[in-house]
């Protein structure tokens, strides 16, 4: 089978071609390792970089682009049909990405999904929410078929469509796998003598990062030993604290060091219109860490934890937070290893979704 992928290189703070990263970068990779040609193009709106590669089996196009309307400038949608005659077209990353694929499906006679790792909507200024969840609606509806990255997003996507398959966030085995403690610790330049929790992602509000630093200043009151640290995106309103060491933007081979050197990870989101519909790919990888784990009630989480081990608390309550990272700490319970979110899992469910949709 032939697929293309339409989807953006910068997404999540991290470079789809550069850090090898994601989903947008892992599931076509496995599809291509299957036999099938398989095609990413990926939209540049942050360096404007173009870049022709192969990695392994899969072709990878960077096309640079200023335009972020349901219009792509012509030069993009000529470098689109010269990547293949695709069977099947996939959009992801945004609206507009996946519209252009649909539209491109249509005048090649291929077949469409959209794929969803957010509600898309939730990403536009307020007053213009209402005409992008009209044009969702419109994309989903009209698709051969919906990819969504979790169960409620699917469920929404459900209404539209009736062919609807829940793919969710993945790891890669082999860059996410336990460390020496010791040696994290060097390489990162952190204290031996301290128990650190860890918080990956923006620093921002509706992460919970707000709350994520008041939960370790509480703690830090009586237990001096333990210390917060961030890895991420820092931004103008970010709150700073002398309890939560931050490490600003870090590379994946870093992030394996932190949650190496870490004795509890924190998923601290907030229950917005985001987060409500996202599936965290940090929640994986802890859990591939084997790292004790503490989350909110909100989007996936809890389906995800279930009863295995990790600690759920209500969004927005710092003082929950802090009482179950105690218990974490100080009772360590990891959930176990998350074998059906392997990259090489999702990538064969991913496959058999295809399958059935060029079938039918």
């Amino acid at each position: 089978m032939k697929i293309l992928f339409v989807a953006k290189r910068y997404y999540t703070n991290k470079d789809l071609v550069g850090d090898r990263f994601g989903r947008l970068f892992h599931l076509p990779r496995k599809l291509a390792e299957a036999g099938h040609e398989v095609g990413v193009v990926a939209i540049d709106y942050k360096t404007f970089k173009y870049e022709k590669l192969k990695i392994g089996a899969l072709d990878l196009v960077s096309l640079p682009s200023r335009s972020r309307g349901l219009r792509m400038p012509a030069g993009i949608k000529a470098d689109i049909r010269a990547a293949m005659s695709p069977d099947v077209v996939v959009g992801s990353g945004h609206l507009h990405l996946a519209w252009t694929a649909a539209r491109y499906a249509a005048k090649s006679q291929s077949k469409f999904l959209i794929e969803a790792y957010d509600y898309y909507p939730a990403f536009l200024l307020k007053p213009l929410q209402g005409a992008g969840k009209s044009i969702f609606e419109r994309i989903c509806r009209n698709a051969d078929g919906c990819i969504a990255a979790s169960e409620r997003l699917g469920e929404l996507m459900g209404r539209f469509n009736n062919r609807v398959k829940v793919i969710e966030n993945g790891f890669d085995p082999e860059n996410f796998s336990k460390r020496d403690r010791e040696a994290s610790l060097a390489r990162l330049g952190l204290e031996r003598n301290r128990k650190y929790v860890c918080f990956i992602g923006s620093a921002s509000e509706e992460l919970g990062y707000g709350d994520f630093v008041t939960a370790i200043s509480k703690l830090r009151r009586t237990r001096p030993e333990i210390m917060g640290l961030h890895a991420g995106v820092l931004n103008s309103t970010s709150k700073e604290s002398e309890d939560v060491r931050s490490l600003g933007q870090c590379t994946q081979d870093q992030v394996v060091d932190i949650l190496s050197a870490c004795s509890c990870g924190v998923v601290p989101y907030r229950e917005t219109l985001q987060v409500a519909y996202s599936n965290s790919c940090k929640l994986v990888e802890y859990m591939a860490m084997g790292l004790p784990i503490v989350a909110t009630r909100s989007g996936d989480n809890e389906r995800v934890l279930g009863d295995a081990g990790g600690k759920l608390v209500s969004s927005s309550n710092p003082s929950q937070l802090s009482n179950a990272i105690l218990e974490q700490l100080d009772n360590p319970i990891a959930p176990p290893y998350p074998e059906q979110w392997s990259w090489e899992n999702l990538g064969g469910k991913l496959e058999r979704f295809l399958n059935e949709v060029g079938n039918g």
